[in-house]
C-alpha cells in the first residue's frame, strides 16, 4: 500500500469515529418543530385580502394600526356618485376602519368647503391618535382637539410625527427645516430651528419627550440626526 493510500485510509477511520461519537445514545436528538428559526419558506398559509377606500384617485398617505378592526388612514377621499362615477368633491381626508366598514372623517384648519389633503397618522393607542397635515389634530379618547402651529405652517406637507404614550409631548416634521414641537402646557405647536439647510424626513423619541429627527442634506453625501429636548433646544447628535 503506498504511503498515500495508507494517509487516505487513515483519514478515513478518523472520520469513522468521529461520526460513531457523535451518533452515540447520548446524542439528543433534533426536533426541527421546537426550532423556532426554522420556517418553511414554500408554504402558501396565509391568504391575501385586498380592499379600496373609496373612489380611484384618492390617495392614502399614511396608516396607523391600533387592532386589525381599529385603524385609521390619512390622505384625500373622493366617494362615488349616484351612478358610480368618481365625485369631484372630496369626501374627506381621513378615513377610519372598524372591522367592518369604511367611515370618512374631514379635519379643515384653513376654513374652506373642500377639505385639504392630509399627510400623516400616528397613534399610540385608543385613546392617543394623531393625524396631520394643515394642522394637527388630536383624539384623547372622547373627542378630537385642534392644535395649531405657531407663525409657521408646514407648506411641504408632514412627513413623520411621534408622540409619547401620556401625549404630553409630540414631534412632526417636514421638508426644508420643517420641525414642530409639542409640549402639553402649551397649546401650540412650536418651530424648531436647525443649523442646516436639509429636509427633515423622521422622527422618533423617548417618553420623557426627548426627540430624535432625521435629515437629510441637499448635498447627496450629506444629512444629519438631531436630538430636541422638551425646553426646544437642538443639538446636532449625530
Amino acid at each position: 500500500m503506498t504511503p498515500f493510500r495508507i494517509l487516505l485510509f487513515g483519514l478515513f477511520l478518523l472520520l469513522g469515529s468521529m461520526l460513531l461519537v457523535s451518533c452515540g445514545d447520548d446524542a439528543l436528538p433534533v426536533d426541527p418543530g421546537n426550532d423556532t428559526h426554522i420556517r418553511d419558506t414554500t408554504s402558501h398559509d396565509f391568504v391575501w385580502s385586498f380592499d379600496t377606500v373609496a373612489a380611484p384617485f384618492s390617495a392614502i398617505n399614511s396608516i396607523a394600526v391600533i387592532s386589525p378592526d381599529n385603524l385609521w388612514v390619512t390622505g384625500q377621499f373622493f366617494p362615488y356618485d349616484s351612478l358610480g362615477r368618481p365625485y369631484g368633491t372630496p369626501v374627506g381626508n381621513v378615513a377610519h376602519w372598524n372591522g367592518r366598514e369604511w367611515t370618512f372623517h374631514g379635519f379643515n384648519s384653513s376654513g374652506l368647503q373642500s377639505w385639504h389633503e392630509m399627510h400623516d397618522a400616528f397613534a399610540r393607542n385608543a385613546d392617543n391618535i394623531w393625524v396631520s397635515g394643515g394642522g394637527p389634530f388630536q383624539w384623547d379618547g372622547a373627542r378630537w382637539i385642534t392644535h395649531w402651529y405657531d407663525g409657521f405652517r408646514f407648506g411641504s406637507g408632514v412627513r413623520a410625527t411621534w408622540v409619547t404614550e401620556d401625549a404630553r409631548f409630540a414631534c412632526v416634521v417636514g421638508l426644508r427645516r420643517s420641525i414642530a414641537y409639542y409640549r402639553a402646557d402649551d397649546p401650540h405647536f412650536r418651530q424648531v430651528h436647525i443649523p442646516f439647510d436639509e429636509d427633515c424626513l423622521d422622527v422618533k423619541g423617548t417618553e420623557d419627550g426627548t426627540m430624535y429627527v432625521a435629515g437629510a442634506s441637499l448635498d447627496p453625501y450629506g444629512g444629519h440626526i438631531y436630538r430636541v429636548h422638551p425646553d426646544r433646544s437642538v443639538e446636532v447628535y449625530c
